[in-house]
C-alpha cells in the first residue's frame, strides 16, 4: 500500500478525523484537527475511504495522553486523547 502525507482538516461523528487526498474523503481514527499525518488509504467505498494511521509528524496542541488504560481497546471513548477544553470544542 502507499504512503500519502495529509493534514487532518476536522473532526468527524466517533472522533475520527477527516482528511482529503485528492478530492477523496478519508476517515482516520486517533488523530485530531491540523496533525500531519502520514497514512495509508484502505477500500475506496461510494465517495469515501477508511484510513490508517502510519505516523503523526505533528501533534495539535489539543492532544494528550489519555487517562485511561483502555482508550483505544474498548471502544467507549472517541475523544480522550483531547485535552477537556479541545473536547468540549469537537463536541460543539
Amino acid at each position: 500500500m502507499t504512503i500519502r502525507e495529509a493534514v487532518v482538516e476536522k473532526l468527524v461523528s466517533g472522533g475520527q478525523g477527516l482528511v482529503r487526498l485528492d478530492g477523496l474523503v478519508v476517515f482516520v481514527p486517533e488523530v485530531l484537527a491540523g496533525e500531519r499525518i502520514r497514512l495509508t488509504v484502505g477500500p475506496v467505498h461510494k465517495g469515501f475511504a477508511q484510513g490508517v494511521l502510519v505516523e503523526r509528524l505533528t501533534d495539535a496542541e489539543s492532544r494528550r495522553t489519555a487517562p485511561c488504560q483502555w482508550y483505544g481497546i474498548c471502544g467507549g471513548c472517541d475523544f480522550m486523547h483531547l485535552t477537556e477544553e479541545g473536547q468540549r470544542d469537537a463536541k460543539v
